[in-house]
């Protein structure tokens, strides 16, 4: 099993060349970040239209601001570990 993990979805662009990595090496599980709304998820989008065999999981979180800015919260830390543990419950 192929495993593609892409980081950057702030837009279209990256989100794009994301795609086409996890396309050139035929990855069988992704895991995208996008925004919620916006070009981002519009590429995803019209990616996963051009190919309806694929099924998507879409796992939301939610910013959590640091308390102190370079750092990471316990809030932060808690949602993050919450989409980690979702991202791998979908994962064969």
């Amino acid at each position: 099993m192929t495993l593609g993990v892409g980081k950057n979805g702030d837009n279209a662009q990256e989100v794009n060349r994301t795609l086409d990595l996890f396309r050139t090496h035929h990855c069988d599980v992704v895991v995208c970040a996008t925004k919620s709304s916006g070009a981002s998820v519009n590429a995803l989008n019209a990616f996963l239209a051009a190919n309806p065999t694929i099924t998507i999981v879409r796992v939301p979180s939610n910013f959590v601001p640091p308390y102190v800015p370079g750092s990471i919260s316990l809030a932060q830390a808690s949602a993050n570990s919450a989409v980690a543990a979702s991202i791998e419950a979908n994962i064969p």
